[in-house]
């Protein structure tokens, strides 16, 4: 590996506006203004003293050993662009340590000049405050204070500046410091030179001219990776920032990340961080590099948005976390009806960097647009952006199926928005699960119906099919089927559910392997290594998750740990972190499977009237309904009691309010006492159990 070395440099980022319009309108005509846009750089940044380090896409990367140079020579692009009507460029110029490898650059101060220039206007160069320090007395220059911005993962903001520059006054400076060597003393020099010695030399220098000159034809672009090199395939998305000149476009920049990761899922060669894994770091100051190593991942894929009534500019960088290097950048200005050709485009582009391969049938699901109409998407959109139980966003999903009744994730949305309150995580007064099921299922239905090819889709009904039916098999052809699209899905309840514990461990490996911070899959993990009988891993696999872990949906994995801690009769533990729980949440109902464990814990320890307050608890949730399905948890208290046909009793309520849980009934270890009566099996039979 070459060595790195530490520098201040002024890093120069040019980009061609409307390249990719115009890529997709006109390919010759975009090569050769590609061609056109090299011929003016290289031989200016070679004049001005800089180094011409690498193209990305229209984008091309430059440094500097002095601030000033950097300036002029921007000046001079720009002034030399004026001459081609069709070439208009943005400029970003930042001064700053840079750590140079071979002929490459990287570091913070790279990545505040392509920020910088990302946000510039068509036609402009700005800089940040450390270059406009510099460049206050140069001649030739004008200087305007523009803003000062909060640039991503930059924690300090940065005053940004646009200057002009008089060209005609520095060719002026230039020749009036400009020198003529002692020709006498050259051709003295010459003379003293054996012949052979020179024409050595001769033939040195053109080898080397064609060398050179073939390696600068073969890496004129970024866009051709050296594929010989193995790439870790890992990524994760950050959530895009919203730079609309209203700041009121964040659900849209939010749905771009969520609409360029949900195509990355379905190329099976790449490892892809969770939505709920990369949404921890909206708004974070930390580095690439800090959230890189959280999040384990070698890649980080960050932009921005700028959305302007039917205009959108849409950039893209794809980020080496271990060097801080930029592997492709992208700009798109763009219609807002082209954004899923630019959701599609993104994600087949971090796909050849990263030397993952997409089949045919996977292209063709890519390049496949959400919704033929554009206000549908954006209605879908905002819907998406507001709490779950808002009753506003299923009036405007309904409204987006109106504008365009083939739009299937609008279905799927309103679908799972009806059937809140009636799973595990049911509070208050919850929701009737066949009630749930009557309402949703038709929109589950229609969304498979317009798009078959829809992994959303699929990975709803498997659920759905499962929680309201106990539909076993019918499950497993959607988990199948998601699988088809999403081919590093995992789905360890299922499997824990129908007794396949082993495959279950295997596959929460795999998806931790993908998707380290997730805490689904956490707590797939813990349920599959008790069941597999991993006990002393599943305490580690506890204490990691609960220390590492720091997201909303922690207390998802700290519910799973209570439930696997009070199958280990680990009720002491249990009680102090159901207690704690509980004053976290005041005048929150806790659901109803964390009101059993505590029951049966304090069952346990003997003290009847803590584990009968939650008995008690339960028993009132049933009377309203079967939201998180309080009667199969009351028979799983009851049972524990020894009151085996109480228990019975209330699995039979259980049974026909077809509550969500009772898919768990065949493996849940508090049903052990009632295991060897015939009405168990019977009971498993009713269900639907595979044999």
């Amino acid at each position: 590996m070459p060595q790195q070395t530490r520098q201040l440099a002024a890093i120069m980022f040019t980009d061609i506006v409307g390249y990719t319009a115009l890529m997709d309108n006109d390919e010759d005509a975009a090569f050769n203004l590609l061609e056109k846009n090299r011929s003016i750089h290289k031989p200016l940044i070679n004049k001005f003293h800089g180094k011409f380090l690498k193209e990305m896409g229209d984008g091309i990367l430059a440094s500097f050993t002095t601030v000033t140079d950097a300036v002029y020579c921007a000046g001079a692009i720009q002034q030399a662009c004026e001459n081609e009507p069709e070439l208009i460029l943005r400029i970003g110029i930042h001064q700053g340590e840079v750590v140079s490898q071979g002929e490459d650059v990287f570091g913070s101060g790279v990545n505040i000049a392509s920020r910088i220039e990302a946000i510039a206007p068509a036609g402009a160069i700005w800089v940040s405050d450390a270059v406009q320090r510099n460049i206050q007395n140069k001649k030739g220059i004008e200087i305007e204070f523009i803003k000062e911005e909060a640039l991503k993962n930059v924690k300090q903001s940065i005053q940004l500046y646009e200057i002009k520059v008089d060209i005609t006054e520095i060719h002026a400076l230039q020749i009036n410091s400009s020198f003529e060597p002692d020709r006498n003393s050259l051709a003295k020099s010459k003379k003293k030179l054996p012949y052979f010695i020179v024409f050595v030399v001769l033939i040195l220098i053109a080898l080397g001219y064609l060398y050179i000159n073939r390696n600068e034809n073969d890496n004129e672009s970024v866009d051709k990776p050296n594929l010989s090199i193995v790439i870790d395939p890992s990524i994760a998305v950050l959530p895009f920032i919203d730079m609309s000149q209203g700041k009121d476009q964040e659900y849209f920049s939010d749905g771009m990340m969520e609409e360029i990761l949900n195509h990355l899922y379905k190329i099976g060669d790449l490892k892809v961080t969770s939505r709920t894994s990369s949404m921890r770091y909206k708004n974070s100051t930390k580095s690439i590099r800090e959230i890189g190593k959280e999040l384990g991942v070698a890649h980080i894929l960050e932009g921005s948005v700028r959305k302007d009534e039917n205009n959108l500019r849409i950039t893209v960088q794809l980020i080496d976390v271990n060097t801080d290097a930029h592997l492709w950048a992208e700009n798109y200005d763009r219609e807002l009806k082209n954004v899923f050709a630019i959701q599609s485009e993104v994600a087949q582009q971090i796909a050849k960097f990263l030397k993952a391969e997409i089949s045919p049938e996977v292209e063709k699901i890519l390049e496949a647009p959400a919704s033929n109409n554009t206000e549908a998407y954006n209605l879908f959109l905002k819907a998406r952006s507001l709490p779950f139980s808002s009753d506003e966003a299923i009036k405007m999903l309904h409204e987006a199926i109106k504008l365009d009744p083939n739009f299937s994730n609008a279905y799927v949305a309103v679908g799972l928005r009806l059937q809140a309150g009636a799973t595990i995580f049911a509070t208050g007064e919850g929701l009737d699960p066949n009630r749930a099921w009557v309402i949703s299922k038709p929109y589950m239905l229609k969304a498979l119906e317009v798009d078959p090819n829809n992994g959303a889709a699929h990975e709803r009904m498997a659920w759905s099919l499962l929680w309201f039916e106990w539909d076993f098999e019918g499950a497993e052809e959607e988990y199948f089927e998601t699988k088809r699209i999403y081919p590093n899905y995992t789905w360890t309840d299922y499997l824990v559910a129908t007794g396949n514990f082993d495959q279950a461990v295997k596959e929460a490996d795999l998806g931790i392997e993908f998707d380290p911070t997730s805490p689904t899959l956490w707590s797939g993990k813990i349920l599959s290594q008790f069941f597999a009988d991993q006990h002393e891993e599943v305490l580690t696999t506890i204490n990691s998750a609960s220390k590492d872990l720091t997201n909303v949906f922690k207390e998802y994995v700290i519910l799973e740990s209570l439930r696997v801690r009070m199958y280990l009769e680990m009720y002491e533990e249990v009680i102090e972190s159901a207690e704690l729980l509980k004053d976290q949440n005041p005048g929150t109902e806790p659901p109803p499977r964390l009101m059993a464990i505590a029951s049966i814990s304090y069952l346990h320890t003997g003290k009847m009237e803590n584990s009968n307050e939650y008995l008690n608890m339960l028993i009132e949730k049933s009377k309203i309904n079967a939201g998180g399905s309080p009667s199969f948890y009351t028979a799983m208290v009851y049972s524990q009691k020894g009151e085996i046909d109480e228990a019975f009793k209330w699995l039979e309520k259980s049974y026909q309010d077809h509550e969500v849980e009772m898919y768990w009934l065949k493996v849940e270890p508090p049903f052990e006492p009632i295991r060897n009566d015939p009405r168990y099996q019977e009971m498993l039979d009713r269900v639907g159990f595979p044999k």
